[in-house]
Order: structure tokens, then sequence, then C-alpha cells
């Protein structure tokens, strides 16, 4: 099963590096469940280390338990990696598409962890965070017409493709009370002046702090995941759902309810 499982994390990874999709893995004879799908990910990690690809961060998919398809009682996860990630300096972003295949955009809270939490306890929770910025996750699917299984998402990295990051805030920027604040709020999206989506915390699990929770309980029960670390980047999920995009068009986010700037991007061909 191992050497299936390092075959499968070869193709994927081959794949990605060409720009090319590939047969759904769980179509193959012998399927691929989400436990093999985590192996096949962490045999996925392995190459990207080889090629020089650093570790920063974690992403997290499925945080909307209301769309959970059978089968699935938990968010999953993927890794983050230097080359993929931009911490803006401002509020503004130019984003060239390139060869990407049908790519989305998601908006979503994202915080830099000051230390791994103690346990997935809210408190524990709150303690780690040291820092929360907007984020517009850009997200492609390697499979034809974004058809996939849970554990088709997993083997091949949750369909991350980047991830833009706006200036970092104290947490305490966001009033008082986070964890209130991060219950109730609005995001707009909207694409050269006309609104395209609204999000709202029930989209991540009703809290982006209930959605790194999530990622704690995860990890914990997964004894051969990496463990958390000071420093590293966590998207909470999407705030709704993943809108297509395309080179020529202007997209801006705003935040109603929260005290996060928004995000104007430009995509370019």
């Amino acid at each position: 099963m191992t050497e299936r499982l390092q075959a499968l994390a070869a193709e994927v990874l081959a794949a990605a590096q060409a720009g090319r999709p590939i047969p759904l893995l769980s179509n193959r004879p012998q399927g691929l469940t989400v436990a093999e799908a985590y192996t096949v990910a962490h045999h996925l990690h392995q190459g990207h280390l080889a090629l020089g690809h650093r570790l920063v961060g974690r992403k997290l998919g499925l945080t909307y338990p209301a769309g959970w398809p059978a089968g699935i009682t938990a968010p999953l996860w993927a890794r983050l990696y230097a080359h993929t990630v931009q911490l803006l300096p401002s509020h503004e972003a130019t984003l060239a598409v390139g060869t990407w295949v049908a790519p989305k955009l998601e908006p979503e809270v994202v915080f830099r962890l000051r230390h791994a939490p103690r346990s997935a306890a809210l408190a524990d929770v709150l303690a780690s965070i040291e820092a929360v910025a907007h984020g517009l996750e850009i997200v492609t699917s390697p499979f034809p017409d974004w058809t996939h299984s849970p554990a088709d998402s997993i083997a091949t990295g949750a369909c991350h493709a980047a991830l833009l990051v706006a200036p970092w805030q104290p947490l305490n920027s966001l009033g008082a009370d986070p964890v209130a604040a991060l219950a109730q709020f609005s995001v707009y999206l909207r694409c050269d002046g006309q609104l395209r989506a609204t999000g709202t915390p029930e989209r991540v699990m009703g809290n982006p702090l209930q959605a790194l929770a999530a990622l704690v309980q995860v990890l914990a029960q997964q004894p051969n995941a990496p463990p958390l670390q000071a420093g590293e980047i966590i998207t909470t999920g999407t705030l709704c759902a993943a809108e297509p995009f395309e080179a020529g068009q202007r997209w801006q986010t705003q935040f109603e309810g929260l005290s996060l700037g928004g995000m104007i991007l430009r995509c370019t061909a």
C-alpha cells in the first residue's frame, strides 16, 4: 500500500509542476480513503521539501458542516508553502492569472500563531494567536470540472494555488471581545463594482476561531501529522462559495461588523 500511495503523490507533484490535470484518485481500482489521502499528502510534502519549498502554515477546507458530504465529520487540512503565500504591504494587489485552470477566489480570515494551541478549548486557541489578517486564497482543481471527493482534495493540497495576505493586525484590534467580533460579521465580494457574494462566519464552523479549534482536534487524531508551530499562518476557510475569476477583472472585499480592512485585487493575464 505504501508504494501505491507514494506513486500517487509523485503523480500529483508531477502534474502540479506541469500544470496538467489528472484523473480522479478516488476512482482508481483500489479507491482512496481519507486516511490514505493524508498519507499521500505526507509523501507529497516530502516531494515539496525535496524541491526546496518551505512550510509556512496550514489551510482549512470543508469548514461548512451543512455542506459536508456523506462520511465527513470534520474539516480537512493541507499545507501552505512560502512560494505560494504573498504577504502584502498594503490592501491592494495585482495578480497574474497565468496558466491556472478555472481559478476561483475565496475570502478568508487568516491567523498567525504565537505558539501552538495547548488544546482545542477556545481560550487556548485565542491565546495562541499572535495576529489576524484578511486573506484571499486562490484555488484551482487538478481534476476536470472541479469534480472530486474530499479524499481527492486532501491528496492534492486541498486545491490551494496561492494566498494573498493583507497587513497583519493585533488580535485586540478587533475589539475587547474578539470571540464575539468573529462570530457575527459579513464580508462582501464584488467584481468590477457588482456584488458577487456575501460571506459570514456560518461558513467557517460559525467562527474562524472554532475553525482553528477544529484543526487542533483533527491534528490530535492524526499521530503522524506535524504539530502546529509558532509563526504558522492558518487560513480558516472560505467565508462564501468560491467565485471564478479571470484576467481583466477588479475584485474588492469589504467587511461589515469586523475591524478588518478589505482588499482590492486587479487580475492580469
